[in-house]
Order: C-alpha cells, then structure tokens, then sequence
C-alpha cells in the first residue's frame, strides 16, 4: 500500500484485488459482499452503472456522516457493536 492509498483509506473502503486492482466507495461494497457470498446473483444488478451510481451517493452521505450515524446505528452497551469505553 502506497501513501497515496493509505490516505484516501482515512475517507472511504477501498479493496486492493488479487490482481493489484484498487476498487473504492460503494463499488468496494459490493465487490466484498459479493466475495463473501452475502448478496449472490443480485451482484450483476448492483454492479449495473446506475444502481452502483445510487450506491456511491448513499455511501458517500454515510462515509461523510460517520459519527452521526454511528451514534443511532450503534447504541447498545453490550456486544460486538458496543461503544469503547
């Protein structure tokens, strides 16, 4: 991982592929949902220009929104998403 990329890390997902291949956003999402088998066939439709396009602006609200999500989605005291004390 270069400096360049390890910057750009501090603000998005990014996948660096077998191939060398860097992939970031919302496209880093469904390449590792994909990967894991979480989303299946429905991978070719998410890959799909405009779907990836929806994506990558609802990504980027939450990427640059990130506390201000964190604090609804991850409320709990206990378990795997608790808040570090």
């Amino acid at each position: 991982m270069d400096d360049d990329l390890r910057a750009r890390c501090a603000d998005a997902l990014y996948v660096v592929t077998t191939d060398d291949e860097v992939i970031g956003g919302a496209a880093a999402l469904v390449f590792m949902a994909e990967t894991v088998g979480l989303i299946g066939a429905s991978a070719r439709l998410l890959r799909f220009p405009p779907v990836l396009w929806v994506l990558g602006v609802g990504y980027g609200v939450m990427a640059r929104n990130r506390p201000l999500f964190a604090r609804f989605l991850f409320r709990s005291d206990e378990g795997p998403f608790a808040r570090p004390r």
